[in-house]
C-alpha cells in the first residue's frame, strides 16, 4: 500500500519542482544574464605543448580531448586559444563538454596560467580582442531549462575579469521559453561594448522548431545593453526563413555586420545601425543577399568592405570553396574576382572555409578544413600578427578513432613558410 503512495508523492514533487522552475523562468527579466560559477579547485587539467614540425605545435590537456574553437592575441602578446574540453573517449562522457582557454607565450610555450577552465557544461565558438588588452569569448552553456548564450571576458593575465558579470555570464534571449540559444561569434566595439551573434530557437509549430539569427550587445559590466534592439537583442530571419548567424563585425562607423546562413544553403549579410535597427540603405532594406552558398567566416578590410568565406554545393557530393566581397552599400564588389566572388577547388569531398583575415597590404587570408577517407583536417581561425606573421588554429580528427579533435597551432612567416622559431624552445 505504501509503494503507490510514494509514487504519487514523488510525481507530485516533480510537478511542483517543474512548476517552480517555470514560474522562475517566467518572472526573469527577459532577455536576462546570469553569473556563471567558476571551476572548482583541482578540476583544471595539466597542459602539454609538443613541437610536431617546424612552426607547428600540438596542444593537449592531460586525460582529455580538446576541440579548437577560437584564437586571439592578448594585449601582452599572449596567444589565447578557446577550446572545448571533452572526456576521453568521447563516447564515455555524455554531455560533459567544458569550455576552456589555453594560454601560450608568444614563442609557443605554456603561459602562466596555462589553462582557464569554466564552471559550466558547454562550448566556446569565437574569440575577439578588445582595445584594453582583454579577450572576449562567446559560445553556449547548458542550464536545466535550455541552452543559453555564454559570454566571457578574460583579463590580460588570463584570469576571468570580475568586472564583467563576475567573469562570465549565461544569457537567455527569450526567443522561446524552452528552445535554446547558442552564440557563434563575437566582436568588441571601440567603446568596449561586446556584440555577440548566433542562433535562438523558437517553436514554429506543435512539433517543429525554427531558428532566428540572434544578436545581442553587452555593456562593459556584462549586462545586456538595453539601448540595443529589443531590450538588448535583435532577432532576424532571412526572407522569413530560419537562420543562424556565423560571424559578426563592427565597422569603423560602429555599424554592426552579421553573416547569417540558412539550411538551404543560402547566406545573407545584415547591417544594423548602432541602435540595432536594420540600416535600410544597405543591400535590400538592410540585408545583402548571398548566392546559394553557406557563408561562415568574415573580415573587414581598410575600406570597410566585407569579405565572406564559405562553401558552395555544386551537387550532393561536389563542393567548392568560395570567397566573396561586398562594398559598403551591400553589393557584391564587381572589382573582386568574377562579379564579386572567387571560386576555388571543386572536388567530391567535404570542405569548408571557416575563417578569414585581411593583411595590412589588403591581401586576404582564408583558412578551412578538408576531409580525406579517414581524416578531417585543417584550420578554423586565423590571426595576423603585427609583424605580419600568421597564426592559424586548426585540428585533426581521426574518424577511425573514439578521440575528438586535437588542437594544432601553426605560425607562418609573411611569405607562407613555417616559422621555425615558433615552439623551438
Amino acid at each position: 500500500m505504501l509503494k503507490p503512495r510514494r509514487i504519487v508523492i514523488s510525481l507530485a514533487l516533480i510537478v511542483v519542482a517543474a512548476c517552480g522552475a517555470l514560474i522562475w523562468q517566467l518572472n526573469l527579466p527577459w532577455p536576462s544574464t546570469v553569473p556563471l560559477p567558476h571551476a572548482t579547485e583541482g578540476e583544471t587539467p595539466n597542459p602539454s605543448v609538443t613541437l610536431v614540425s617546424p612552426g607547428v605545435l600540438s596542444v593537449a590537456l592531460e586525460g582529455r580531448n580538446t576541440s579548437p574553437d577560437g584564437l586571439a592575441l592578448s594585449g601582452d602578446g599572449t596567444i589565447v586559444i578557446g577550446a572545448t574540453m571533452l572526456p576521453r573517449p568521447v563516447s564515455a562522457g555524455g554531455n560533459d563538454a567544458r569550455p576552456v582557454f589555453l594560454h601560450l607565450t608568444a614563442d609557443g610555450r605554456p603561459a602562466n596560467p596555462a589553462v582557464t577552465l569554466l564552471g559550466t557544461v558547454g562550448s566556446l565558438a569565437g574569440l575577439a580582442p578588445a582595445r584594453d588588452g582583454t579577450i572576449v569569448a562567446a559560445g553556449f552553456g547548458d542550464t536545466a531549462i535550455a541552452r543559453r548564450f555564454l559570454v566571457v571576458r578574460l583579463r590580460s593575465d588570463g584570469v576571468l575579469d570580475p568586472d564583467f558579470g563576475g567573469g562570465a555570464v549565461l544569457v537567455g534571449l527569450r526567443a522561446s521559453l524552452w528552445q535554446g540559444a547558442a552564440a557563434r561569434a563575437v566582436a568588441v566595439q571601440r567603446d568596449g561594448r561586446v556584440v555577440v551573434t548566433g542562433s535562438a530557437g523558437f517553436a514554429s509549430g506543435p512539433l517543429d522548431q525554427g531558428s532566428y539569427c540572434a544578436t545581442a550587445r553587452f555593456n562593459r559590466d556584462g549586462r545586456l545593453d538595453r539601448s540595443f534592439g529589443d531590450s538588448g537583442r535583435v532577432l532576424s530571419l532571412i526572407d522569413g526563413r530560419n537562420c543562424g548567424s556565423t560571424a559578426v563585425l563592427v565597422a569603423s562607423d560602429q555599424e554592426i555586420l552579421v553573416v547569417g546562413s540558412t539550411g538551404a544553403p543560402s547566406t545573407a549579410l545584415f547591417r544594423y545601425l548602432p541602435d540595432g535597427t536594420l540600416d535600410r540603405r544597405f543591400g535590400r532594406d538592410g540585408v545583402a543577399e548571398f548566392f546559394d552558398a553557406t557563408g561562415r567566416g568574415a573580415a573587414l578590410d581598410a575600406l570597410d568592405r566585407v569579405v565572406v568565406v564559405g562553401t558552395k554545393w555544386q551537387s550532393r557530393t561536389d563542393t567548392q570553396l568560395v570567397i566573396a566581397r561586398y562594398d559598403r552599400d551591400g553589393n557584391l564588389d564587381q572589382s573582386f574576382g568574377a562579379s564579386g566572388a572567387v571560386f576555388l577547388h571543386q572536388a567530391p569531398i567535404s570542405q569548408q572555409l571557416w575563417a578569414a583575415a585581411v593583411q595590412p597590404d589588403g591581401k586576404i587570408v582564408a583558412v578551412g578544413m578538408m576531409s580525406s577517407p579517414r581524416y578531417l583536417w585543417g584550420g578554423s581561425a586565423v590571426v595576423v600578427q603585427q609583424d605580419g606573421k600568421l597564426l592559424i588554429l586548426g585540428s585533426l580528427l581521426d574518424e577511425g578513432s573514439d578521440d575528438a579533435e586535437g588542437v594544432v597551432l601553426v605560425r607562418l612567416n609573411p611569405d607562407g613558410t613555417p616559422d621555425a622559431n615558433f615552439g623551438a624552445q
